[in-house]
């Protein structure tokens, strides 16, 4: 008879705390793909964080023989690739694809595992993976390795200190003087760290990382000075970590007081003289606007466009609030959330600054190119420094065509059958096209191509239709786009922002509330500011462009009422 295996009963443990981290005794928390650990990213003043590297010792041939395989026919098809799965105690690494989406699988038991069935959930979306015992989840934690958070992304922007140059601690940073009150606490001192680092970089970079130089030399510094921007800036700190953990805002104690509090001190601003705090008050509850659009509180987000709506009446306009970076804040944000919500504008409605012509750019940065205006080169053209494929820069140049044949094409009987009619033919070719399989090996520039492929399948649907991109409902293909979309790093979007913004344009009037609809929300508005800090000119002329389609589609739909084109 064979010999039983022994398992050592005491095993030799990895070392992986850093040097600081030993130095205080506390548990070190590293992730992959970063330079320094989760506690060291957050101390302030910034420590060197070290990492020992350690050799793992090699148990192949203790467990050899032993290794357990997944040849389930069931989960094969699905596409799940899983070596082994993720648990807290023991090695792990998990490779899972979209389209096992909410898959269970059966998990081997260890010893002391209670009897029934032992299964793993994994949601891609959300990037948790959850241990189930029969009907009962026992345990959910964040998938290691790959991290595919949906409400940060990147590593931060560590040079952001160099433009407030923090004396002391950040808090010291902070005007105390006729604002509201910050504790002197750890607590108090992280959240801001951590707004300062990451939040901040997220809300206007589209990989969370360098941010445009307009925003660190003008409104970082003017955020820490404002007697509100510190404990706002605090509250969306607070809000993201709470995300982050799956925990929603409502439920979650902290943020709830936080908020509390900086909607009690902007109304004791208030109280005061509207003249001379409304720079200040106006600038914060945008901010307010923005950070409730992304997380998809939308009741919220339209009561604070309410009160920004009433306090421009009150300066008599956006002109007269003299403040050109908080005045074009709210015209990006204006237009960027009509195109979401495929509505009408709000904060420029009845505003004198709605009737100025706005001079269509014939010029901006290298890559800032977008089909939603005209332009001397044609995407043809520029597949080098774009990084397109021949397929992707001809499917951008119809788009083109089709958008300006419509938002600078004269008024005519025939404008809206012939723009019809190219929307129908533009989707009949792109439905013809072979779909990407998209994997972990595909090149990026293919995954782009999907993306685009996918974008200008909707949106000329939409023209050919006119019907609105919210009454989409296929979808199989909403979600072929978003997974090719997130194919592509965020570092090389953010090399293409004006593709990028449109493909956001595209995808966000179809979102919801959830992990994914955030996103999607999130990036559409960072891509738009990003750009409008680039060049304000050139941001707003996109996102005008994508709207003013809208609005056509709008109006052609109450006046014509024939059939889809075939």
């Amino acid at each position: 008879m064979e010999a039983a295996f022994v398992v050592p009963k005491r095993r030799s443990r990895t070392q992986k705390s850093c040097t600081e981290c030993q130095r205080r005794k506390q548990k070190c928390i590293v992730k992959a793909n970063r330079e320094t650990c989760v506690n060291c990213s957050r101390r302030f003043p910034p420590v060197e964080c070290v990492i020992p590297p350690v050799e793992k010792p090699n148990h192949a041939q203790m467990f050899e023989g032993r290794i357990l395989q997944f040849d389930d026919p069931a989960v094969l098809p699905a596409g799940i690739n899983l070596t082994t799965l993720v648990r807290r105690d023991r090695v792990s690494n998990c490779q899972t694809s979209a389209a096992g989406a909410g898959r269970m699988l059966p998990l081997p038991r260890r010893p002391g595992d209670s009897k029934g069935k032992t299964r793993v959930i994994y949601d891609p979306e959300t990037n948790m993976v959850s241990i189930a015992q029969d009907d009962r989840v026992v345990e959910t934690f964040p998938l290691r390795g790959q991290s595919r958070s949906l409400f940060l992304d990147g590593s931060g922007d560590p040079d952001a200190y160099f433009h407030i140059q923090p004396f002391g601690g950040i808090l010291t940073e902070v005007n105390s003087i006729n604002s509201m009150t910050i504790d002197n606490s750890g607590r108090e001192a992280e959240l801001l760290h951590f707004y300062v680092r990451f939040v901040a970089p997220n809300l206007v970079s589209i990989d969370g990382q360098s941010q445009p130089m307009v925003f660190l030399k003008e409104v970082l510094p003017w955020m820490l000075q404002s007697p509100l921007f510190p404990r706002i800036g605090i509250l969306m700190a607070s809000t993201t970590q709470s995300l982050e953990k799956g925990v929603e805002l409502a439920k979650d104690s902290e943020s709830l007081a936080i908020k509390s509090g900086v909607l009690a001190g902007v109304n004791d601003l208030l109280q005061g003289d509207f003249g001379k705090v409304s720079v200040e008050v106006i600038r914060s509850v945008i901010n307010l606007v923005v950070m409730e659009w992304f997380w998809g509180a939308d009741d919220s987000m339209w009561a604070h466009l309410r009160g920004v709506k009433h306090m421009i009446g009150l300066s008599n306009g956006m002109r007269n609030v003299n403040d050109i970076v908080g005045e074009s804040i709210m015209i990006l944000t204006d237009y960027e959330i009509a195109c979401c919500f495929e509505s009408e504008l709000f904060l420029q409605a009845d505003d004198p600054v709605l009737e100025e012509t706005i001079p269509m750019p014939t010029s901006w940065p290298q890559g800032f190119d977008c089909p939603l205006i005209p332009a001397e080169a044609k995407f043809i053209n520029m597949q080098r420094p774009l990084g397109l494929t021949a397929a992707a820069a001809q499917i951008l140049d119809d788009v083109r065509f089709l958008v300006t044949s419509i938002t600078l094409g004269e008024e005519s009987p025939t404008k809206c059958p012939k723009a019809r009619s190219t929307a129908a033919w533009l989707h009949r070719r792109l439905r013809e096209m072979p779909a990407e399989q998209m994997n972990d090996s595909t090149p990026e520039n293919i995954c782009i191509q999907e993306t685009i492929r996918l974008s200008a399948l909707i949106h000329s649907w939409s023209i050919s239709s006119l019907s609105q991109i919210s009454r989409f409902e296929d979808e199989e293909i909403l979600d072929q786009a978003f997974t090719a979309m997130r194919s592509v790093s965020l570092t090389t979007w953010k090399n293409i922002p004006g593709i990028f913004l449109w493909v956001m344009l595209v995808a966000a009037p179809n979102t919801k509330q959830d992990a994914r609809g955030r996103f999607i929300r999130r990036k559409m508005a960072v891509a738009g500011l990003s750009i409008g800090f680039e060049n304000f000119l050139v941001g707003i002329s996109y996102l005008r462009a994508f709207w003013l389609v809208q609005r056509w589609i709008e109006g052609a739909r109450e006046s014509v009422r024939t059939p889809v084109p075939a």
